[in-house]
């Protein structure tokens, strides 16, 4: 499983799927200012459970752990997948999105993401949550 190069701390309303993983998920609905906008700057916002909406300065979007009930307004460039259970992904991928990134590889093995889609670079950290060895 992989956690790509996406980080977020932006939250907004939202009506997400019923959630077990905390603390993100678990959040009231509201709106979290935690600074002000920069020209140039990228926007974050909390779509629900644990995905984000990412929008850069030159307007690629990309949500993080889409699972296709938290989505954002339009279809966003590109979508990432951390892991393959059912509030954590789906196989339902609306046309226009560029990109899909799965943080496994449907035909086996590890997955390996490196991509610049214009001015925002996704690339992923592979780890393995499902044949650990108890450590984490």
């Amino acid at each position: 499983m992989a956690w790509l190069g996406l980080l977020a701390l932006a939250l907004s309303a939202s009506t997400g799927a019923l959630a077990k993983c905390l603390p993100m998920a678990g959040l009231q609905s509201g709106i979290i200012r935690v600074a002000l906008p920069a020209e140039g700057s990228v926007r974050l916002t909390y779509l629900g459970h644990s995905s984000f909406l990412i929008e850069t300065p030159g307007g690629v979007t990309a949500v993080t752990d889409y699972n296709g009930v938290n989505r954002p307004p339009t279809p966003p460039d590109i979508v990432t997948m951390n892991n393959a259970h059912g509030t954590h992904y789906t196989d339902f991928i609306r046309p226009e999105i560029d990109e899909v990134l799965r943080g496994w590889d449907p035909a086996g093995g590890m997955a390996s993401h490196d991509l610049i889609f214009d001015d925002l670079r996704v690339w992923n950290v592979p780890t393995n949550v499902r044949q650990g060895t108890g450590t984490r």
